[in-house]
């Protein structure tokens, strides 16, 4: 579209146009996307669509996977970005104080920092990392950076492009959690450290937050998988019957002291991993207020008791309907919030925290590239435009000139063969040639005779002077015009018998040959001169 080619689709989490966002969570058991309308700061969630993925084998998965995602997108309306979600155990994190403030100044600098905490060579690593927090005065910044390895980015978009399409975006699940958390007032603007824990089927990833800024984040390589594989060796039961008496029965006493006493073992010791990581962060002053707790572990009866009793703080579920508290965010009617779409809102979600974050910097440098294909294109487009129009322009300019002096020559040709009757030609040039010889010829016959057949004005002043008796006849000129071959005057006399006498003094004078009689003492008077043959007669 040619209204983002010049101007960006977004500044920052500010959209200047209308844009359509999906993001989308692959799981070990559903595909989940969420459907969005970004436009200014307002936020529209459209539609969320969740696909459970076939019951089958683990190694069917990626089979699967692109099956559920196939559906999923085919129910989704056109859009503009595709955001996915990959998992944190995808990822290396890493918290760094910064001695800039700008991004630009800060990407350069990340490898070098992340490069020793590497398993992996750098080479195949994509970093990328937001910014948590800034501090103006001192002219430095928070960030948590996040590194993966290649190999596992390129797995996971082979999912979508199994499709035929490649996701515009793809973000952690972390970072999104920790993202959508601050959106929302209810827990942004809790005190002290709010510790976020999803649980998912083979990793459960922590962050903690405090002030609305991400201090810290774990990955522990755990998840109902291996709870459920706890469970089925301490039962010697099926993994699967293991899961599903997870699920059904959780912790809560039942009559069966085995089953109960192999869950609850499970997890506690899957409890107290995680409590020790809240330890490393907890001390005396800073301990940790609240955790939410969100994945499809937090649905085991007695999970959240338990959690409460080990980690020592109150343990609540991630609700997200409080997203609504948002002002900017809004449901579309008939859509109903559930806490499966938690990551996928928190991908298609635009924040200022995720605005410039994407590990998958491929993708970028092709829409980079794209984008400047695309400026070259339409500037060429552009161009080629304005010449066209100019030249169109030009065009009909000189058609409009021809016409007009082609009308023009036209007129002046019957002009001066009405003035002209000798001239034949049609011939603009011709014609004015012939009016010029023409011309040429009268002005030497005037001049010949003009200086004989006229009488100077000074003579003609001098005469009338003589003739008129201005004292005796109370003459009063107010103005006298000398023409060629007359003299018009206006004056007044006295009386009647004055303009008599005026009359008859200016008839005697042999310049004069009529003198255009009068009947008011106020006239205005027409004298015809007299030629030089009339004057000698």
């Amino acid at each position: 579209m040619i209204k983002d080619i010049f101007l960006p689709r977004r500044y920052g989490s500010y959209y200047l146009f209308s844009s359509r966002i999906v993001g989308i969570e692959i799981n070990a058991t559903e595909v989940i996307a969420t459907q969005l309308r970004a436009q200014g700061n307002s936020r529209i969630i459209e539609k969320i669509i969740i696909v459970p993925l076939v019951p089958g084998s683990q190694a069917d998965h990626h089979a699967k996977a692109i099956d559920a995602l196939r559906t999923a997108l085919d129910k989704v309306d056109t859009y503009d970005t595709l955001v996915t979600v990959i998992p944190s155990s995808y990822v290396i994190f890493k918290r760094l104080t910064v001695p800039f403030t700008r991004r630009e100044k800060i990407a350069q600098m990340i490898n070098f920092e992340v490069e020793p905490l590497l398993p992996f060579p750098i080479s195949s690593a994509i970093i990328n990392f937001i910014i948590t927090s800034i501090a103006p005065d001192n002219k430095s910044a928070e960030v948590m950076i996040a590194a993966a390895q290649e190999e596992r980015i390129i797995r996971h978009i082979s999912v979508f492009e199994a499709i035929g399409i490649t996701p515009s975006i793809i973000t952690v699940d972390l970072f999104c959690l920790y993202a959508l958390t601050r959106e929302i007032p209810l827990y942004a603007d809790k005190p002290g450290i709010i510790a976020l824990i999803h649980i998912g089927t083979n990793a459960t990833g922590i962050a903690f937050m405090q002030n609305k800024h991400l201090i810290m984040t774990r990955t522990i390589t755990k998840g109902t998988a291996q709870l459920a594989k706890s469970i089925s060796t301490a039962r010697s039961i099926s993994v699967e019957m293991a899961m599903e008496e997870l699920f059904r029965f959780g912790i809560d006493k039942s009559d069966n002291t085995a089953r109960h006493e192999a869950i609850r073992s499970a997890l506690r010791a899957y409890m107290q991993e995680i409590a020790f990581t809240f330890n490393s962060v907890t001390t005396d002053t800073m301990k940790v207020q609240t955790t939410l707790m969100l994945g499809a572990a937090t649905h085991i009866p007695g999970l959240m008791p338990l959690a409460t009793e080990i980690l020592q703080t109150p343990c609540e579920l991630f609700d997200i309907t409080h997203i609504m508290q948002h002002p900017s965010i809004k449901l579309k009617p008939n859509v109903s919030l559930t806490s499966q779409a938690i990551l996928s809102l928190g991908a298609a979600l635009p924040t200022t925290t995720m605005a410039d974050f994407n590990v998958h910097p491929a993708q970028e440098e092709a829409g980079s590239k794209s984008l400047f294909i695309k400026q070259i294109v339409t500037l060429l487009i552009l161009f080629l435009l304005i010449f066209g129009i100019l030249v169109s322009h030009m065009y009909i300019q000189k058609r409009a000139l021809y016409k007009e002096a082609t009308a023009s020559e036209k007129e002046v040709v019957h002009d001066l063969k009405s003035r002209f009757n000798q001239i034949e030609s049609s011939n603009i040039a011709r014609v004015i040639e012939d009016a010029n010889e023409e011309l040429a010829k009268e002005e030497s016959t005037w001049f010949a005779f003009s200086s004989g057949s006229r009488a100077s004005m000074l003579k003609i002043l001098l005469e009338l002077k003589s003739k008129i008796d201005k004292n005796s006849l109370g003459f009063v000129i107010d103005s006298l015009t000398i023409t060629e071959g007359s003299v018009i005057m206006k004056a007044s006399v006295k009386d009647h018998n004055a303009l008599k006498l005026l009359e008859q003094a200016l008839r005697t004078s042999p310049l004069f040959k009529y003198v255009e009689p009068q009947t008011d003492t106020t006239f205005e008077m027409k004298i015809t001169l007299a030629s030089p043959i009339e004057k000698e007669a």
